[in-house]
């Protein structure tokens, strides 16, 4: 993942389908689960967790402000 990151970086989420998902940034890290359900149809699942991930991000300026490693 350090391979990955450049000054400009604030954040990198790396989907793991069914698991859930991973997130880095320089100052913490953490992995959030995945839900477990029995999917109808999965067109547009990428686009709904993008466009999830950015609500959560735009509403709660707070999350960029974590001083601690979170490690699930």
């Amino acid at each position: 993942m350090k391979k990955l990151f450049h000054p400009n970086l604030k954040l990198l989420v790396v989907t793991e389908g069914s698991e859930g998902c991973r997130y880095y940034t320089k100052a913490f890290k953490g992995r959030v689960p995945g839900i477990k359900d029995k999917p109808v149809d999965t067109t547009g699942a990428g686009d709904a967790f993008v466009s999830g991930l950015l609500n959560s991000l735009a509403s709660d300026s707070k999350l960029f402000q974590h001083g601690v490693t979170r490690s699930n």
